[in-house]
């Protein structure tokens, strides 16, 4: 007997030196637990990247007030300190273009210090965002690796479902008599197994089948003798279809059909039928003789019994 197998998820069952396959991932039974998993996994999925995404939202939130605050200080100190100086470089006797020359190096210093508060911002931004990044991708692998691995189980034990199934339904295939009755038994079954939704109907049917072959090597059986074999040994046993009694024919002779024994019960059976025709037919020609037409003179006259239509009787 072939054995189904697992090919890469897809299973497959030689009857006969034909193999016949199913995706047991469009099947039902395993699959819909499957298909349930997946959709609980793909939610959770779902709140964990929301749950990220407003993680780095607020971490975003976060380093942009840091900086944010950072430079309006950094700002703060420059107005007070450019505010202040000329009246510090007077003080000092300090004037003209040695003023002018401090007021700049002031604002390079502030332009620098705010520049340097933007780079860090914007590390921090990408740090952020990496962050978030890395752990989106490690909880999406872990997603699919769960999917994988529970989708591959659902599969496995569809496939042993499968084997558990043929396996029963081979050991109970042979459950009819080789006989005529059987043999349309049989017939009836794959009929109605072709029109079921049964996924393995066409590894079942194709072992019915199997079967059948070897019941039946030479086709359809008969249960009993044709009627012609009958009729031959009702004439076997000194039949007759006149006169004598309903039984004869029965005899010693049986007929047969196809090497299968005809018992005397059916053969007077036929036998009866046949004088009982017979008898049928000659009543029905003595009536047609009854109401032939006759010819006389120029005209038709129908006579019936032993009158002329015209109502004198025949000479």
């Amino acid at each position: 007997m072939a054995i189904g197998n697992n090919i890469n998820g897809v299973y497959k069952y030689n009857v006969g030196g034909q193999t016949y396959q199913i995706n047991p991932a469009s099947q039902g039974g395993y699959m819909n637990a499957y298909s349930q998993y997946e959709a609980d996994r793909t939610n959770q999925m779902n709140a964990t990247t929301q749950h990220l995404e407003d993680t780095l939202n607020q971490n975003n939130a976060t380093t942009n007030a840091n900086y944010d605050s950072a430079a309006r200080q950094a700002y703060v100190d420059y107005m007070r300190k450019q505010k202040a100086l000329p009246s510090q470089l007077q003080s000092l006797g300090v004037n003209g273009g040695a003023t002018e020359s401090a007021l700049l190096n002031l604002y390079n210093n502030y332009g620098s210090s705010h520049a340097a508060n933007e780079q860090q911002r914007n590390a921090e931004l990408a740090t952020n965002q990496q962050n978030r990044d890395d752990a989106l991708y490690e909880t999406n692998q872990q997603y699919m690796s769960d999917l994988n691995e529970q989708k591959q189980t659902a599969i496995n034990n569809q496939i042993n479902e499968y084997d558990n199934e043929i396996t029963r339904f081979s050991s109970s295939v042979a459950q009819y008599p080789t006989t005529e009755k059987g043999y349309k038994k049989y017939q009836k079954w794959i009929k109605n197994m072709k029109k079921s939704n049964d996924p393995l109907k066409d590894i079942k049917v194709a072992l019915i089948r199997q079967q059948m072959a070897t019941q039946f090597p030479d086709g359809a059986p008969k249960d009993s003798g044709s009627a012609q074999s009958g009729k031959s040994g009702g004439k076997k046993g000194g039949g007759s279809r006149k006169g004598g009694s309903k039984r004869s024919g029965s005899g010693s002779g049986s007929g047969s059909g196809n090497g299968g024994k005809v018992s005397a019960k059916k053969i007077n059976s036929k036998v009866a039928k046949a004088m009982k025709k017979a008898t049928k037919d000659s009543k029905k020609r003595t009536a047609n003789k009854k109401n032939t037409v006759m010819k006389k003179g120029d005209r038709y006259t129908r006579i019936s019994g032993n009158r002329l239509s015209g109502g004198k009787r025949k000479k």
